[in-house]
């Protein structure tokens, strides 16, 4: 949950960087097509660090994807406390991978973006390989069951469907 290979801090960046790594070939011993991780951004660093951490994810992200390809396993990025869609935007153009996809979770788009969560899924139907569905009530991440909070799913997955994703 807190790891961050693009940390500023080298320990916290090289253990969190190994960790996936194990987690790597833990889904591939286990059989699991996928895996999901957060990028570890936060939206409170200051806008002249989002390059210099840019830089550094997206070099260790494309390591990652060689040893994910190597081990068949996708690496779905969650979105988490992106305010907007333009952090991922800038990491699928920059890393263009075949085991590089997106995990959407409708609760992280509901409570922590300040665009509505179609917005993701218009943006990013090609990309999203895996979903985490829960309801919250758009202020606090709770993890309800779906109908609970402010979560409407129909016209989050309908749409995802018919722009023919399978996640």
């Amino acid at each position: 949950n807190n790891l961050s290979f693009a940390a500023k801090d080298e320990h916290i960046a090289e253990y969190s960087y190994q960790s996936l790594a194990a987690g790597i070939e833990a889904a591939r011993v286990l059989g699991s097509p996928l895996m999901v991780f957060h990028t570890g951004f936060l939206p409170q660093y200051p806008p002249a660090y989002r390059p210099i951490w840019l830089e550094k994810f997206c070099g260790k992200l494309t390591q990652l994807l060689e040893m994910a390809s190597d081990n068949g396993v996708v690496l779905a990025m969650e979105n988490t406390y992106e305010q907007d869609t333009s952090l991922f935007e800038e990491i699928f153009a920059r890393v263009q991978h075949p085991f590089l996809g997106m995990c959407f979770d409708t609760g992280h788009a509901s409570c922590f973006a300040k665009i509505p969560p179609t917005k993701w899924i218009e943006q990013f139907s090609e990309q999203i390989v895996h979903l985490h569905l829960s309801d919250n009530d758009g202020v606090s991440d709770l993890h309800w069951g779906l109908g609970k909070g402010v979560v409407n799913v129909s016209t989050l997955i309908g749409p995802l469907l018919a722009r023919g994703a399978r996640p």
